[in-house]
């Protein structure tokens, strides 16, 4: 039993260090225009998104799909090739976006 704690302990520890790794990647990132930062260690992940034939990006936000302002898209390049959203889930406020790689 004692074995079993110190296992789930270990594995518990591991999940959040590699959390804060991939959370780093956002550490950076600041809303254009702004300067102000877009993450504060609990609103950004990767998130599904497609382009529309507005030009406009959606993401999947609170279980819908929300356009994202054009001045909230962040002229870099994704860190995974997936799309990444910073957001306030709360209030759907979208801080910023990086598009991901097209999939076909």
């Amino acid at each position: 039993m004692h074995r079993a704690g110190i296992l789930l302990a270990g594995v518990i520890a591991i999940g959040a260090a590699n959390q804060a790794f991939a959370h780093d990647i956002y550490g950076g990132w600041t809303q254009p225009g702004t300067g102000k930062s877009c993450c504060n260690d609990r609103d950004c992940r990767p998130v599904r998104s497609y382009r529309g034939d507005d030009g406009l990006h959606y993401v999947w936000l609170n279980g819908r799909w929300q356009p994202v302002p054009a001045w909230r898209v962040l002229a870099i390049p994704s860190p995974d090739g997936s799309s990444h959203l910073c957001a306030n889930d709360e209030t759907d406020e979208i801080h910023c976006f990086v598009p991901g790689q097209p999939q076909g």
